[in-house]
């Protein structure tokens, strides 16, 4: 289980919006003695990211809670979003080197392009799945 806290700011019907501070590895962004005022600490340490979460427990605007989502959810997304088309990819381009350099690149083009559409069609299918969407552990 991947846990963060988080503030609610719009909370409604099961669901809720809410705005959880992006932490670098160190937790240290806001300090001076962190990476806070170097140029990295400023890209990776940005403002707040607001999501939905599902809201079984009930929340109200304000409240602190612990926000949650399954480790095989999230490994499952990588695995569609970055392996699937990359071996797409390499599968083409040795497909089409039976053929010359030409087609071993247009076939890892197509291969690319088909993994990429399957990742898309893959995230569109699974959008409203319960088991892939991060859910109120605690309010505080």
């Amino acid at each position: 289980m991947i846990e963060t806290r988080a503030k609610v700011v719009h909370a409604g019907r099961g669901i809720a919006l809410v705005e959880a501070e992006n932490q670098g590895s160190c937790g240290h962004c806001d300090t001076e003695k962190g990476c806070g005022k170097s140029a990295m600490g400023k890209l990776f340490c940005a403002n707040p990211r607001t999501f939905e979460v599902i809201d079984n427990l009930g929340c109200r605007v304000g409240d602190e809670v612990s926000i949650g989502v399954q480790d095989g959810a999230l490994l499952k997304g990588a695995v569609a979003v970055y392996m699937v088309p990359v071996f797409l990819l390499l599968s083409g381009s040795l497909l089409g080197n039976m053929w010359g350099d030409g087609a071993a690149v247009l076939g890892g083009i197509a291969g690319l392009l088909i993994g990429f559409s399957w990742a898309r069609h893959y995230s569109a299918a699974n959008r409203g799945n319960p088991r892939f969407q991060p859910y109120i552990l605690e309010i505080f």
